[in-house]
């Protein structure tokens, strides 16, 4: 009955691909059901598993304390607590606390995540997580190919079954950590196929992202990419391929070519070559004067207003509005130049950061950061792992984190965030029992 369990929980790596046109948001409400589903069948099994076996009760009991320890664990309370305060008192309470229908989240929806994090903390051993990979890999293989046919029959942004080439790119970082780990994996038990699928699932991953145009996550594909390879070149450990100094050359050799490249992309960004490269061409079009760039800093400036004491009270700052409740601010501080870069009404500003503060005010905002500066510290003290573990995680840490800057989650982001803080809990916690 527990490998039931576990497996039940792995199953939501299949979650991305969810979808069915006979409801309100065949992209979201599909996946929303599944997800909350499988965490709701999970909660049902283990409530059964905990009473029958002892051995169960045991064991759950003593991770459960080293849960309670995790610095991880702590500041997503605190983040919790952040939630149901800034909806006790938002502006419209209903709203926040059931969400809006066509992203299904408010404080109801967005509880089922920290419902993944405490069982994937809680259940998943190493086979697990390593099933979990895998999974998502097969499923970012078949979202891969359903983009290329998409692409291929005239769509310019592809999407896939994420419902917006955003998501779809932002869910390829994720695949391309999960290949990362399981190459490593590979790597170590002399693997060649799973070390060359792992590669492969890589390679498209990139290319998937660079099809979807998605500019925020690009740069969280570079930005990540270079905090990697610095890390690479700092590492005190020997990498996993040649010895130490090769890795050292290697790292510093990749880091300078792709600094090379980008200053030599944003000085010719305007020339014809680029026009014929997938990604690179919309890439090019950016700057502080594009239109899809100017309407971000717009609402981030509204959604600054919303929580200057000066212009509302000291309650909305140290609060927020409410979760799903950004459009109330943006229509009260709504600036008339917005018009003409964008007509659209807007429910969340497209910057994590900015919404984080004017949903969930600054107790929300510094609860989301400290979870960012727990992950990392973690990461760094996890020294029994290979340095090309590490790597990947702060390649995935780094770009998700810039790609937050250019727009806001939803439910596939959200499952890979509080997935991999569940994973680096559970790493954590395994090498302080061992």
């Amino acid at each position: 009955m527990k490998a039931s369990l576990k497996l039940m929980l792995v199953s939501v790596a299949l979650t991305p691909l969810a979808f069915y046109l006979g409801v309100l948001v065949p992209y979201v409400t599909p996946k929303n059901l599944f997800l909350r589903g499988l965490l709701f069948l999970t909660s049902l099994l283990c409530a059964v598993v905990y009473v029958r076996e002892q051995s169960f009760r045991e064991s759950f009991a003593k991770r459960l304390s080293h849960l309670a320890e995790s610095p991880i664990a702590r500041c997503l309370g605190v983040f919790l607590l952040a939630l149901v305060a800034s909806t006790i008192f938002a502006h419209v309470p209903s709203l926040a606390f059931f969400g809006e229908p066509t992203n299904g989240e408010g404080l109801l929806g967005l509880m089922w995540y920290f419902v993944l994090f405490f069982f994937a903390a809680m259940l998943f051993e190493r086979r697990e997580w390593t099933l979990f990979f895998r999974t998502t890999v097969a499923t970012g293989a078949i979202l891969f190919l359903i983009e290329v046919v998409q692409s291929l029959l005239g769509a310019v942004r592809p999407d896939a079954l994420a419902g917006n080439p955003i998501y779809l790119a932002g869910y390829f970082l994720f695949v391309i950590f999960a290949a990362l780990m399981l190459s490593i994996e590979a790597k170590e038990k002399n693997n060649t196929a799973l070390l060359w699928l792992s590669r492969l699932s890589v390679a498209l991953s990139l290319i998937g992202i660079f099809i979807t145009k998605t500019r925020g996550v690009m740069l969280g594909v570079f930005a990540g990419a270079l905090v990697a390879l610095a890390y690479a070149a700092l590492a005190e450990k020997q990498f996993l391929f040649g010895g130490r100094v090769l890795a050292r050359k290697a790292a510093l050799v990749a880091a300078g070519l792709l600094i090379v490249f980008a200053g030599l992309f944003f000085v010719t960004r305007h020339a014809p070559l680029w026009s014929h490269v997938p990604g690179l061409d919309r890439l090019a079009q950016s700057g502080a004067g594009a239109e899809g760039i100017k309407s971000r800093l717009i609402n981030v400036r509204i959604a600054l207003h919303a929580v200057d004491p000066a212009r509302t009270n000291a309650k909305t700052l140290v609060l927020g509005w409410g979760w799903d409740n950004y459009v109330f601010a943006w229509q009260r501080f709504y600036e008339p130049s917005l018009y003409f870069y964008d007509s659209a009404i807007f429910d969340r500003t497209h910057n994590t950061l900015a919404d984080m503060l004017v949903m969930t005010g600054l107790l929300g905002l510094l609860a989301y950061l400290a979870l960012w500066f727990c992950f990392y510290r973690e990461v760094f003290r996890l020294r029994s792992l290979p340095p090309a573990a590490i790597a990947a995680m702060l390649f995935w840490a780094t770009a998700f984190f810039v790609e937050d800057l250019f727009i806001f989650n939803t439910t596939i982001t959200f499952m890979t965030l509080f997935s991999m803080f569940a994973f680096i809990t559970f790493l954590s916690m395994d090498s302080h029992e061992h």
